[in-house]
């Protein structure tokens, strides 16, 4: 099978264009270069990237369009907010990031070597709160700066598994 990447980049234009959003502000929603819009819209992409699927999911596609548009087909847009779905049929369960997370964050997460993943409760009295916190590597990382990594996010673990003993006072 042969992959339409002109295609691609003029249908994610396009869908861009039609979403009233200029390059200046996808590239800023994405957290890159308005070079690197412009290298999509061309078609210069030889692989789906992050910024590629991020730039779908801010245009409204679902999850499946990059790959159905580089085979010859139309893209679908996701579904409207409020739908019904069965009971499992989220983006989170299909590990998809929620849809109301910032783009920069989606970017973020998708890129580089999942090192850890935590929740932590927050104090805040007579309300449930807690933290996500998803700790990832840099992209290309040698498993001796991985290694680092995790030592630095143990480190800083231990201190936000202690926000309690600071919000009392010991």
């Amino acid at each position: 099978m042969v992959s339409d990447w002109g295609r691609l980049g003029a249908e994610l234009k396009k869908a861009r264009k039609a979403a009233r959003i200029t390059q200046e502000t996808m590239a800023e929603q994405l957290g890159v270069s308005r070079s690197a819009i412009q290298a999509i819209d061309r078609g210069d992409s030889k692989r789906v990237t992050p910024t590629i699927r991020a730039y779908a999911q801010a245009i409204g596609w679902d999850s499946t369009a990059v790959a159905t548009v580089l085979a010859g087909g139309n893209a679908k847009l996701t579904e409207p907010e409020g739908r019904q779905t069965e009971p499992g049929d989220t983006s989170e369960a299909r590990g998809d990031a929620p849809a109301d997370l910032p783009l920069r964050v989606v970017h973020s997460l998708s890129e580089g070597t999942l090192i850890d993943a935590t929740v932590i409760d927050l104090p805040v009295s007579s309300t449930d709160v807690r933290m996500t916190v998803v700790v990832r590597g840099k992209p290309g990382a040698s498993p001796d700066e991985i290694k680092k990594a995790l030592e630095a996010w143990e480190r800083a673990e231990r201190h936000l598994q202690h926000l309690d003993d600071d919000t009392n006072g010991t």
